[in-house]
């Protein structure tokens, strides 16, 4: 059941990087027994450390990937899709050891899923434009 969107967005060190939002799943007999044998913030730790984990695996995606695109791609879109999923394969791979470690500690099934289609990618100028997003 999904539970909860998230916007996350990282630089590299080459100042490139995305901007994405970030799909929660989680398992609802997991949900109905955790509210009735902890404490009623264990659902707002839980995201914490859901949005802390998930943070870290999107920074070494970004990491991994080369976002100044593929050089035999056909048009933007090509490239757009084909750097978006290396992302995704890349996040997919940084995610599963902390959704495990997640799951064993609270007895919670939960996934993680990058929504492909809401990200914007920077080849360049990226701090300065995730700042601006920020802004109010």
């Amino acid at each position: 059941m999904l539970v909860r969107a998230m916007e996350g967005g990282v630089c590299n060190k080459s100042d490139q990087g995305a901007l994405g939002i970030f799909l929660i799943y989680a398992d609802p007999i997991g949900i109905k027994h955790i509210e009735t044998t902890q404490e009623p913030n264990a659902f707002e730790n839980f995201e914490s450390s859901i949005q802390a984990f998930s943070l870290k695996a999107f920074q070494e995606a970004v990491n991994h990937t080369n976002i100044g695109g593929n050089p035999f791609a056909l048009d933007y879109d090509d490239a757009k899709t084909s750097v978006t999923q290396e992302i995704i394969e890349n996040f997919n791979a940084a995610i599963k050891q902390p959704l495990s470690n997640f799951e064993n500690k609270h007895s919670l099934i939960i996934n993680v899923v990058a929504f492909s289609h809401s990200f914007q990618l920077f080849s360049s100028d990226c701090q300065k434009t995730l700042t601006k997003s920020k802004s109010p």
